[in-house]
C-alpha cells in the first residue's frame, strides 16, 4: 500500500493499493503517467498540482517502511476500476520522477508482508537483484538503522552459486553481515563505509563457490571486493 502525503502539515493526500508507472526500466528516461490504483473514492483524491509531496510504502500493519520524496505532483483524472463502487483509480504525475529499478513494486509488496527469510532474494531471478538491494537498503535507513555491522557472528559465510552479478553480490554480502534483508552497502564505496565500522581482525567471510562468483562478477571486481575487505582486516576464505 501506498500514501502520499503532504511532507510539511503531514496532511495524508490519498492511500492507493497500489501504482504503475513509478518504478521504471534503466533504459527510460522518465515516467509520464502514475497510475495510482485502488484510491478510496472518499474523501475525494486530490486534484491539480500538490508541491511538496511525499510517497509513502506502507507494510500490512500500516507502518511506514520506505518513503520517496517526489516534490511536485500533479493528479489528474479518476477512473472507475470495475471492481468496487468505493475505489478509482487516479491519472497523475510526478512531472518525470521515477525510480528506475523495475521490479521494486513487486518487491515492496513482498516485504509489506513481513517475515523475509534467509536466500528469499536468491530464489529470484538476477535481474531482479538491483530492485531487491535497493528495497533492502530503503527499508535499512528507514528503519533508522546506520551503515553498520549489526551481526554479533565471527565468521559469516557467503553462497557464491548465487552472486551473478553486482547487485547480487551486495545482496549476499548484507545478508551474511545482518541477517535476512540486512544491507552492507550497495556499491564499494558503501561497503567501505560498513567496513569502518567492523573492527579489525573480529570477522571472517568464508565466500563458498568462489570461482563461480568471480566468473560472473569479471576479476576486476572479484578482486576489489576481496582486497577492500582484507584492507579492514577482514580474513576472507575462499572456497
Amino acid at each position: 500500500m501506498y500514501r502520499l502525503i503532504d511532507k510539511e502539515s503531514q496532511h495524508v493526500l490519498l492511500v492507493a493499493e497500489d501504482l504503475q508507472g513509478f518504478f521504471i526500466e534503466p533504459s527510460q528516461e522518465f515516467s509520464s503517467d502514475i497510475i495510482l490504483l485502488g484510491v478510496p473514492r472518499t474523501p475525494p483524491p486530490p486534484s491539480g498540482i500538490v508541491d511538496d509531496v511525499e510517497l509513502h510504502v506502507m507494510d500490512h500493519q500500516c507502518k511506514r517502511i520506505g518513503a520517496y520524496y517526489i516534490r511536485r505532483a500533479n493528479f489528474g483524472t479518476s477512473n472507475e476500476i470495475g471492481r468496487s463502487d468505493d475505489l478509482v483509480n487516479v491519472v497523475s504525475s510526478f512531472h518525470g520522477y521515477a525510480y528506475p529499478h523495475p521490479y521494486a513494486g513487486d518487491i515492496w509488496r513482498r516485504w509489506a508482508l513481513g517475515g523475509i527469510k534467509l536466500g528469499e532474494w536468491a530464489s529470484r531471478p538476477t535481474d531482479t537483484h538491483d530492485s531487491w538491494l535497493h528495497v533492502a537498503q530503503t527499508v535499512w535507513f528507514e528503519s533508522g538503522r546506520r551503515a553498520i555491522r549489526y551481526g554479533a557472528d565471527s565468521t559469516v559465510s557467503m553462497d557464491g552459486s548465487t552472486i551473478n552479478s553486482e547487485p547480487s553480490f551486495y545482496c549476499a554480502t548484507g545478508e551474511a553481515v545482518n541477517g535476512a534483508g540486512g544491507y552492507f552497502g550497495s556499491s564499494l564505496s558503501g561497503l567501505a563505509d560498513c567496513l569502518s565500522s567492523v573492527r579489525k581482525a573480529s570477522l571472517q567471510v568464508i565466500w563458498n563457490e568462489a570461482r563461480h562468483s568471480r566468473e560472473r562478477l569479471g576479476e576486476e571486481f572479484f578482486t576489489s571486493a576481496v582486497n577492500l575487505m582484507q584492507e579492514f582486516g577482514i580474513e576472507v576464505t575462499l572456497r
